[in-house]
Order: structure tokens, then C-alpha cells, then sequence
């Protein structure tokens, strides 16, 4: 049974909070530029403002550690271990995902010279295609000043175990393709979504498969309780299992009149909202399905409340939309 959410429960809890927010984000100028060129540090020190949803650093089959401040990875192990890396990611308030629940969830890696790090989530569509965000990938565009060569991890359940897990795999990326009309420095970030190919074909199996895209005949899923999942930080550490947490999709003019405070926060129909207080998507949920039903994928994460407190909807690239575009870079 799903679980209801309560509008006035959520308006109420939230509202203390609000004056807070309004002071400090109609003090943020226009040319502000939420997704800096080093996405691990933009905007940390304001924590209410709407804020591109960073890319996480943990390294694969490693126990979690703890999260500090740093644009780049780690140089050893010692230091991953010591400092961790910042702008780590969770679904607040999220809990355990099952065995094979998200069989097309992916993990975006970087491979360093220390080993496998995941920074995003991602979404398998084929064989051969993962979605993702178009914010996840300055590692592959340089524009963080550093390149690494990219892999895609499904049939994660526990980061930990590494390919350990159950019909897990680590593929190699050959190419990617970002949505031309992508635009990280416009209000709303519009158009967050890209396509990785894979080097070799993802073998599907009973605990890897290929998500059901929404279509655009399929509406728009307002008044539906939806699933999002990643994985990231909860409280102070990061959870080996992969994380769930509800999300109620929101109307368009509700969520436009959430972000109405704010000049960066633009809602268009290249986006879908979605809450469920207090569960939130935050830093290196990025590129993560949000899915409806047990594999219809109707959002990728990309941005949201930088304190991740769930007091205003989280924002998904919306997948019908998008649809044609997604079919075409398939191709």
C-alpha cells in the first residue's frame, strides 16, 4: 500500500522555514550561476537556495566514509578514506531498496587511479544506452579541468559488494551525447539529461533490465505517488544499499508557485515535480530515475533545495518530453 501525503502536514512543517528562504533568495542575483564550474561548491554556503543536485565521490566496494569539501577526487586512498569528498549525496529520509526493485537503476562511474568512484545516478534504457544528467558529466567534458574515463555499474543493490552483487556488471562508456538545448545557466536548468553508449552491450537478467520510458500520450502523472532512488548520505555516513523514497508528483502550477520565490527556479514543461516530506532528493542523486509503477521512468533528478530539507518539491527532467529526443540519440 502506498502511503498518502498530506498537503497541509507538509505546508505546516515546512512553514517556519519559508521567511528564512525568501530573505535569502530574493538577495541572490540574477547572473548567479547555481551550476559553477565546480559543481561541488556552488552555493554550499547558502543551503535554501535552489541548487543543481551535486555529484556524489564514493568509491566502489569500499565501506562508506564521511563527507567534507573537495572539487576534485581523492589522490589516495588514505585521503578518500580520511576526508571523504563533498557535495555526497542521499535520498533524505529514504530506506532500503529490495533485491531487483530498480532493476534499471545504473551508477555512473569514474575510474581513477585508485579505483572505481560513483558520481551519479543513471537510468538503463537498452543494451547499449544509459539516460543520465547532463550535470553529471564534467569529467567527461573537462570542465572540471580533469578527465577520467567513464563506466556504468547496474545490478547494484550494495556499493560495498561491488560485483559481488547478484548479475551486477561494470560496462565501459564509449560516447555520450548531451541534449543540445541543455542550458546550465538558465533559470531552471533546462533540457538535464544525456546519453551514454555503452563500449559493450549490458547483459540483461533477472536482476538487470531496461526501464519503460513515459510516453508523452501517458499525461502527466500529477496526483501519483511516484519512487526515486540513489544512493548517498544519510546523516553523516553513506548507505551501501541503494535508497528509495516517495515522491508525490506535483501539478505544474503547484510546483510553479513553490519556485515562484525564487529568479533562478523556473518550471517549464521540460520538468516534473515531485515531494513527499521529509524524503528529498539531494547531492549525487543526480541522473537517478524517478520511476512510477515498478519500471515506468517519468523523471531524472537534477535539481532541487540545496539544504535538502523537503520543503519544496524536487525537480526531474521530465522523461515524455524528452521522449523523441531520447528515441533519436538511440538511434
Amino acid at each position: 500500500m502506498q502511503p498518502r501525503h498530506s498537503k497541509t502536514v507538509f505546508q505546516s512543517r515546512c512553514l517556519l522555514v519559508l521567511p528564512y528562504i525568501m530573505l535569502i533568495l530574493t538577495h541572490i542575483p540574477h547572473e548567479a550561476n547555481a551550476m559553477a564550474t565546480d559543481f561541488l561548491h556552488s552555493l554550499e554556503a547558502l543551503g535554501v537556495s535552489p541548487k543543481k543536485v551535486e555529484l556524489s565521490m564514493r568509491k566502489l566496494g569500499e565501506r562508506p566514509y564521511r563527507s567534507t569539501h573537495s572539487g576534485s577526487a581523492p589522490s589516495s586512498s588514505s585521503e578518500a578514506e580520511a576526508n571523504g569528498v563533498a557535495g555526497v549525496p542521499f535520498i533524505t529520509h529514504g530506506d532500503d531498496a529490495f533485491p531487483a526493485q530498480f532493476k534499471h537503476q545504473a551508477a555512473i562511474l569514474i575510474n581513477t587511479s585508485i579505483g572505481y568512484f560513483q558520481i551519479c545516478g543513471g537510468t538503463v534504457v537498452s543494451e547499449f544506452h544509459v539516460l543520465t544528467a547532463a550535470h553529471c558529466l564534467p569529467y567527461l567534458t573537462g570542465e572540471l579541468n580533469q578527465t577520467y574515463d567513464h563506466f556504468v555499474a547496474v545490478g547494484m543493490l550494495d556499493l560495498s559488494l561491488g560485483l559481488a552483487n547478484p548479475g551486477s556488471q561494470i560496462v565501459p562508456v564509449s560516447n555520450y551525447y548531451i541534449h543540445d538545448h541543455y542550458s546550465p545557466d538558465s533559470a531552471g536548468f533546462p533540457n538535464d539529461l544525456a546519453m551514454l553508449y555503452m563500449g559493450i552491450p549490458i547483459t540483461l537478467n533477472a536482476y538487470v533490465d531496461s526501464a519503460q520510458l513515459a510516453h508523452p500520450s501517458d499525461g502527466t502523472f500529477a496526483n501519483t505517488t511516484c519512487v526515486v532512488s540513489g544512493w548517498g548520505l544519510t546523516e553523516d555516513s553513506y548507505p551501501n544499499i541503494l535508497q528509495r523514497g516517495y515522491q508525490y508528483i506535483t501539478t505544474k502550477k503547484d510546483c510553479i508557485n513553490f519556485w515562484a520565490i525564487s529568479r533562478r527556479a523556473r518550471i517549464t514543461k521540460r520538468h516534473i515535480c515531485g515531494y513527499f516530506h521529509p524524503i528529498q532528493i539531494c547531492s549525487g542523486d543526480s541522473g537517478g530515475p524517478l520511476t512510477c509503477g515498478t519500471k515506468t521512468v517519468v523523471g531524472l533528478v537534477s535539481w532541487g533545495l540545496a539544504n535538502c530539507s523537503g520543503c519544496f518539491p524536487g525537480v526531474f527532467t521530465r522523461i515524455s518530453f524528452h521522449y523523441w529526443w531520447i528515441r533519436s540519440a538511440m538511434k
